[in-house]
């Protein structure tokens, strides 16, 4: 039989595990808050400096008459969202873990069709003078083409290096500007020195499966000259037409 003093002291024991286990559960609930808050903050600073890098590259764009599909409308509306946001952190963090007041998934959903949009036009508006390709053919066919080739090689390089980054200054789209500009002077100095895109054409379709026919060869008298030029013809071989 539990004598009276016993029955206490089993009781105290009860009242004691049932705090613990309160406090237990307390201090986990607090570690989860814990865990949540800090994830929460590092999307929100994600989203932060993505939703800066957006919002200057658009203002470079327009500054620089770049065009966009981006509406206004689109973008701004989020960035006051997200300000408004980090001023009610400053004095509330905890209102950053409540999933009312910051939607990741749609912040996350926006600012990536946003620049797609943006990387998009960004393409389009590095896209260089055409007959550039065409050139740096004959500098990889000819070694000995000269500084001019190697020059544009090195500033198509360089451009394409720099597609896939979004603008987020003037001095960006200003200097994507100066190399597009260094390109078609490049291709313009080459022309002038007898070289043309007929050539780049050739270099192309004759590494090509098919080869370069025998007969347009023939017909082709500035592509001729340029083979004679320096024993180039040389590098090259007919063959039979394979059925």
């Amino acid at each position: 039989m539990v004598d009276e003093n016993t029955a206490m002291k089993l009781s105290d024991l009860v009242e004691l595990f049932i705090s613990e286990a309160k406090q237990y559960k307390n201090r986990q609930e607090t570690k989860e808050n814990l865990l949540n808050f800090h994830h929460r903050k590092t999307q929100l600073e994600s989203l932060c400096k993505q939703g800066e890098m957006l919002s200057n590259c658009i203002v470079s764009m327009k500054n620089k008459k770049v065009k966009h599909s981006v509406p206004k409308r689109r973008l701004s509306p989020r960035i006051k969202s997200l300000s408004i946001l980090i001023e009610g952190y400053g004095s509330s963090p905890e209102i950053i873990i409540q999933p009312n007041k910051l939607d990741i998934q749609a912040f996350e959903e926006m600012f990536s069709e946003i620049e797609e949009k943006l990387k998009n036009a960004w393409r389009s508006f590095t896209n260089y003078d055409r007959r550039a390709d065409s050139f740096i053919k004959v500098a990889d066919d000819d070694p000995s083409s000269g500084n001019a080739l190697n020059k544009l090689k090195e500033l198509v390089s360089e451009l394409n290096n720099l597609k896939s980054i979004l603008p987020e200054r003037n001095e960006d789209i200003d200097y994507i500007k100066n190399i597009k500009r260094g390109i078609s002077q490049e291709c313009d100095s080459l022309e002038a020195e007898g070289l043309d895109e007929e050539i780049g054409k050739f270099l192309v379709e004759v590494r090509s499966v098919s080869g370069f026919p025998l007969k347009k060869l023939l017909e082709s008298p500035n592509i001729i000259d340029w083979l004679n030029e320096k024993s180039r013809a040389s590098s090259f071989t007919i063959r039979n037409k394979i059925h």
